[in-house]
């Protein structure tokens, strides 16, 4: 009888050594899990405040765009105004299209030009004149 209580302490034990063994395993695992989880939030957390900035990023360049459109056709309004006064002061019919931004600048660019020397002129034949 005591060889069999001797036999089924041996088996507690043993049975103990492997249920501690598995405990300890577990919890490793349950820690390796736990670090992970960790590492995983930190990733969460990094990705986030990326999102954050590029989202307030892209905001700004809206705004900015937003601005720029706003002041675009403010110029291209103003332009096609002085186009059309250009016109009507040397009495010829607009033949350039509202949109045609490019062909009003060069035109008014010209036309400048020939103001410029129109008053070369002038300024040197009144010079004259005087003498």
């Amino acid at each position: 009888c005591a060889h069999l209580v001797e036999q089924e302490l041996e088996g507690f034990s043993e049975m103990k050594r492997k249920m501690i063994t598995l405990l300890e395993t577990k919890s490793t695992e349950l820690k390796d899990l736990d670090n992970r989880i960790v590492t995983v939030q930190v990733q969460q957390k990094q990705a986030k405040e990326r999102r954050m900035f590029f989202e307030h990023a892209i905001e700004g360049m809206k705004l900015m765009i937003e601005r720029h459109k706003e002041g675009s056709l403010v110029i291209s309004g103003g332009c096609w105004d002085l186009y059309q006064q250009i016109c009507a002061h040397r009495k010829i019919k607009p033949k350039l299209s509202q949109s045609d931004l490019k062909g009003q600048l060069d035109f008014i660019e010209k036309e400048i030009t020939f103001m410029k020397e129109v008053s070369t002129l002038v300024n040197s034949n009144m010079q004259v004149q005087k003498k």
